[in-house]
């Protein structure tokens, strides 16, 4: 977009009081500094872009409850984002972050949050603070472990992480009791432990790709469990715990070592 064609957009949205802004694939390579006289914005999406930088500035536009900078070129993020106390999602998937920034504690309304794609090796245990979020997306990163912090996180109802260098399901997951979808799709896992039973909402279970050896009996207590995905592992035998999950409509048990399928599936 030239920037003569920006700047009326700008001066548009200004006049007319617009809450909502989509410059999303305009192939913009820095946020304009006029936009951040749009302090009415409640919507701003700059996704799809070539944006390297987000400018201090951003704090003027306290107003936003959304803010899409997916797509980009960002390494990193100011801790002025603070000031947007009021976001209820922020997606910056799909860039070049290897942080997490302390300054997304701020963000206590925030129910939707994605870091997916980037180059991230840790989830900071300032996620706690974000006690209202629902949606949790953090695949195709380095992540490596998954803090007990999450526990805070009892609002969750997905929780994707698959494409990273998980080795363990911590114990701490059972405190996520409302969780509908968990994926770790390609990680490093090699236990489902037994606090898994605690997830009786989930509906989706997602961990193919991983080095898992048994399906736990645990696995009995899921009952609203419709969709379980466990192909490429080393799983030598289907438990009878797996007959009482009535609500199952996908099992994927493919690539394994399996030499029986047990009467019980039936």
């Amino acid at each position: 977009m030239e920037r003569q064609e920006l700047l009326r957009l700008i001066e548009r949205a200004k006049t007319e009081n617009w809450t909502e802004l989509n410059l999303s694939g305009k192939d913009l390579n820095v946020i304009s500094p006029e936009i951040f006289q749009l302090s009415q914005l409640t919507q701003l999406d700059l996704s799809g872009n070539q944006i390297t930088e987000i400018p201090d500035e951003i704090a003027a536009l306290f107003q936003l409850q959304s803010l899409d900078l997916s797509g980009n070129q960002i390494t990193e993020i100011p801790d002025e984002i603070a000031a947007l106390f009021q976001l209820q999602s922020l997606d910056l998937s799909g860039n070049k972050i290897t942080k997490i920034p302390d300054a997304i504690s701020a963000f206590s309304h925030l129910t939707q949050l994605s870091f997916d794609s980037n180059q991230i090796t840790e989830i900071p245990d300032v996620i706690a603070d974000l006690s209202q979020l629902t949606q949790l997306f953090l695949r195709n990163n380095q992540i490596a472990k998954i803090p007990d912090a999450i526990t805070n996180l009892s609002q969750l109802t997905q929780l994707i992480l698959f494409n990273n260098q998980i080795t363990k399901i911590p114990d701490s997951i059972a405190a996520l009791s409302n969780l509908q979808t968990f994926s770790l799709y390609n990680n490093q896992i090699t236990k489902i432990p037994d606090s898994i039973a605690a997830l009786s909402n989930l509906q989706k279970l997602d961990l193919n790709l991983n080095q898992i050896t048994k399906i736990p009996d645990a696995i009995a207590a899921l009952s609203n469990l419709q969709k379980l995905y466990l192909w490429n592992n080393q799983i030598k035998e289907i438990p009878d715990a797996i007959s009482t999950l009535h609500n199952l409509q996908t099992l994927y048990l493919g690539n394994n070592q399996i030499t029986k399928v047990p009467d019980s599936i039936t």
